[in-house]
């Protein structure tokens, strides 16, 4: 089976909200969790260590729709 190749791409929204990521084979686009924390105006840990931790920032990602599969 052959490796998957994901390249590189970036994504400009609107007002130049832009967001770092993956473009796979089939178009699909991917954040990481460090373009998501910066998206939101966090650190670029941010989103890393709420996973980790769990608590209320967590239920309330979950409550939006976030997965971390």
């Amino acid at each position: 089976m052959e490796p998957i190749r994901a390249e590189r791409a970036t994504v400009t929204f609107f007002d130049g909200l832009q967001v770092d990521g993956y473009r796979m084979p089939d178009g699909e686009f991917r954040v990481g969790i460090t373009g998501v924390s910066e998206v939101l105006g966090y650190g670029r840990n941010w989103l890393g260590r709420v996973l980790e931790r769990g608590g209320n920032t967590l239920k309330t990602l979950r409550g939006l729709g976030f997965t971390s599969i």
